[in-house]
């Protein structure tokens, strides 16, 4: 009698720790807007359903997506951006921006970390850096795919939020 051997269901790292981060935020936003938190520059988005287009000003900064999606124009240049993505931000832009998917059972989650440009510009002096695009046009706005790291440091900040003591 032969025994068919089933492979264990594989887990998807990265599904994982978006669920994680999603999930995070959920619990501490209620709210259709962005939640200041008690630490410096960091507050937390939720919007439970699709919007129009509207205009805005975005500050630099790190956005990380958890779910859902939107669209952000910038001049002719479209970002698409979901629970995989990152946005980057180096200077006051305005944007046009727009909530694609949310709904109530799954609204759109992020986090969003403003850049202290000082401190920005003092850590890019004292390191090199190597940038692929030599065209030499400077980007204002980049969007990329979150890694495994980037979305576990967001987890532990936002979970920072429980242990107010430490955020010093």
């Amino acid at each position: 009698q032969a025994v068919r051997k089933t492979a264990a269901p594989t887990s998807n790292p990265l599904v994982e720790l978006r669920s994680e981060l999603a999930r995070a935020i959920a619990d501490r936003t209620h709210a259709e807007a962005d939640t200041t938190t008690e630490i410096p520059g960091l507050r937390l988005y939720r919007r439970s359903e699709p919007s129009p287009c509207v205009s805005a000003a975005y500050k630099p900064s790190l956005v990380v997506f958890a779910q859902g999606q939107k669209r952000i124009n910038v001049g002719r240049t479209i970002h698409l951006c979901d629970g995989s993505n990152f946005l980057l931000t180096s200077v006051d832009l305005p944007v046009v921006s727009q909530v694609v998917r949310a709904t109530r059972e799954q609204p759109i989650l992020g986090l969003i970390l403003d850049l202290e440009m000082p401190i920005v510009r003092e850590i890019l002096s004292q390191h090199e850096f190597h940038f692929t695009d030599d065209s030499g046009d400077a980007r204002v706005m980049a969007v990329g795919t979150s890694s495994a790291e980037l979305l576990d440091g967001c987890i532990r900040l936002v979970k920072l939020l429980d242990h107010p003591q430490d955020i010093p």
